[in-house]
Parts: C-alpha cells; structure tokens; sequence
C-alpha cells in the first residue's frame, strides 16, 4: 500500500464534526474523467483539507497526489484484489483507522467499492453517496452498463445487498450523453452534484490541473532546447490516442498549413509547432515527419502520457489542436485557459466536456472523427486565433 500524501493525524477543524470526514472512491483510467473530478475535490479540499481522502487505482492516485489541498490518497494499484478476508490488503486497516463517516463512489467505482466494503474499510459509515442507477444496480447485484460514459462495463453479480448499510443517498447521473440532447450538462457540474446531497452548495464547476514547479521548469527547458521563446505563436496539435485518432495525413496537411507563407501572412508571425502525442508509441514521430517537408521544424512530446508535463507545455501554446478529451478539458483549465479546436465523434460525449465559457471551438463529427476535414479545421482555427487574440 503506497501511502502518497503526508501521514499526519486526522484533525478536526473549529466547528467540524466527525461526519465531515470523507472519502472518495474513485476508480477511472482516463484523463479527462479526473480531470473533471477536481472541482469536486476542490470544493471539499477547502472545507474540510486533511479530512478528505480519496481511495484510488494507481493513475488517478497518481494525479491526486499532486493536489494543493492537503487531500490525502490512498493508491490501490491497478486493481482491488477479490475479497477473501485471510487476504485482506493491508492499506485497509489505514482506511479503517481514518474512520470515515461519509462515502463517495464516484461514477465506474462501485467495484472497487465493493471490495473495500467487502473488507470493512469503512465500519462506521453512516452515509454513502453515488449516482442512482450505480448503487441501484450495486444493490441489486446486477451487471450493468454505462452507455457513452467512459466507455466501460462494471459487473457486481458476486456482490450483494450485505456489504452496504442504510441510509445511502442516491444522486442521478446524466446517462447516456447525446449532443442534441438539451437537457445535458457539464461533467464536472454533474460532478458536484455528489457534494450537494451533503448539503454543500458549490456552482463553480471550472476544472484545474495540480501540476509542480519541476514539471513548470521542465516545460521550458523542453522549449528552450527547441529554440522556443515567450514571443513565439507555438501551435500544439494532438489528434493521436487510445481512443480516438484522426487520420495522421490530416494532422501533416495542418502542420504544413500553419508553416506555410498563407498563415505567416495571416498571424502576422510564423507559428512552430508542438506535435503533443498522447500515446508513448515510438513510431508515430517519425511516420508523422515522413509527411512532412524535409526541412519542417516539428517540437516533440518529451514523455508521452506525463499529464502534468503536457499541461504546462499546453499552457504555453498560443492554441491547440486536438482530437483527445484529456488534452481538450487540460485546455480548459482555469489554470491553463489555451483556446483550443476539438475534433469529437458525433456519438461521443462532446457537449458535457466543453466548460462553458471556456475558449472552445467544436468540430462534432457526423460518426467518426476522419469526417472531419483538415482543410475545415484549419481556416476555422485560424479564424478563431485572429478573434481570441484580438481581445
């Protein structure tokens, strides 16, 4: 059991009682669905600071560890293993000591859940709260599935109504998303809505990402070895990873617009480019600069998959270029604040990942991606830069 933040005393603060002790399961392999989780922590961090934790696998304990409001995280690995009591992970009886009154699932987490309840990690709970379909299925013991929400399947047949008590609180959790849909919300507000049934109420529902003075420092000596400076117009383009890719052809055909004499002329400065790669696949440079004119100057990613290092490289670009939810929501950090084009499928999530007010132009595919044009995106971002940048 990795223990990753300060191991001090539980405290209580002035006027706090013992139920404001929380913790939040919560079990996600991607980037934006932590990401959209922080106003969340962010909202209990400054109420109750160390009386917080969150209980997680390695990857999000991984990009919570880095949080400014003393939240303390747990790190599971990569899995919770199956319940067997003469087995019982030791990082449970550091949850038990924490006595925690009140419990989070957070959304695809009621697995995880079940093994820690299972386990009795949280023996004095008196209150538990997750979305109304997920501890409804939970309870019941059924398998279920969340269209259009992370795209994964949870099953729970093994685990039934006796390792949850009473008094659990039920939050309903917008499911599935559709763009048409007028109903749908921001993510990170269907994300406060879990604090709200603690009668906390929180509207600013604006994400950030916890980034360090080292990842800041190794940002700009990236740049720097790259002859990039404060005055240059760093375009970042990222349209390759685990879920979605746009085809690389269209990504050369971008790159060589914007270092063409056309875009020169019309940002008043030639742009460089930040080829920002989400995926750590060590061929995808060179096939990318294989499309490319030979003298083409193209900034690598330094470490593919470092969040908090692509979040300040992505702080530094004049604009992005996506096609990644995970980059598109670090764009719309209110400590990043990159305007930002962001290519989404017309099935996928798209209008619940975009912050209102945030500097966004969306491109909603009619099915995947490759039907959207480079061409399209290409004037249309030069447009949206020339107006962004006028203010």
């Amino acid at each position: 059991m990795k223990y990753l933040s300060k191991n001090d005393d539980i405290y209580y603060e002035m006027g706090i009682s013992t139920n404001a002790n929380v913790c939040a399961v919560f079990k996600t392999y991607t980037l934006g669905g932590r990401l959209a989780a922080t106003p969340l922590f962010r909202a209990l961090g400054k109420r109750f600071g160390k009386n917080v934790a969150i209980v997680a696998d390695h990857g999000t304990a991984d990009f919570f560890k880095t949080n400014p409001y003393g939240i303390r995280v747990f790190d599971f690995g990569e899995g919770v293993p199956n319940y067997c009591e003469e087995e019982r992970p030791a990082y449970v009886d550091e949850i038990q000591k924490c006595d925690f009154r009140t419990v989070i699932v957070l959304p695809l987490s009621e697995s995880s859940y079940a093994e820690l309840a299972a386990h009795k990690a949280f023996p004095n709970s008196s209150q538990r709260i997750g979305s109304g379909s997920m501890l409804e299925n939970f309870l019941a013991g059924r398998q279920h599935s969340f269209p259009g929400f992370f795209g994964s399947d949870i099953a729970l047949d093994h685990y039934k109504t006796n390792v949850v008590l009473n008094a659990d609180v039920n939050i309903p959790f917008p499911e599935p998303y559709r763009w048409d849909d007028p109903d749908i919300k921001y993510i990170g507000d269907s994300f406060l809505q879990y604090i709200r049934a603690m009668g906390i109420e929180e509207s600013y529902s604006r994400p950030e990402v916890w980034t360090t003075d080292d990842d800041a420092v190794a940002a700009q000596r990236h740049l720097e070895r790259h002859d990039v400076n404060k005055n240059d117009l760093l375009i970042g383009v990222n349209v390759q990873g685990a879920t979605v890719q746009w085809p690389m052809e269209y990504a050369a055909r971008i790159i060589r617009y914007f270092l063409s004499p056309n875009a020169e002329q019309l940002l008043g400065k030639k742009p460089k480019i930040f080829a920002n790669y989400s995926l750590a696949e060590s061929g995808y440079a060179s096939r990318l600069m294989s499309l490319l004119p030979q003298d083409s100057r193209i900034i690598p990613s330094p470490i593919p998959g470092n969040h908090r290092l692509s979040a300040e490289l992505i702080k530094k670009c004049s604009y992005l270029i996506t096609a990644q939810s995970g980059p598109a929501v670090i764009a719309q950090c209110a400590n990043v604040d990159t305007p930002c084009s962001v290519l989404y499928r017309g099935t996928s999530l798209s209008k619940a990942w975009m912050y209102p007010g945030a500097r966004v132009m969306p491109f909603i595919a009619r099915g995947e991606v490759d039907n959207i044009k480079a061409d399209e995106v290409y004037f249309s971002s030069i447009s949206a830069i020339l107006e962004w940048f006028k203010k």
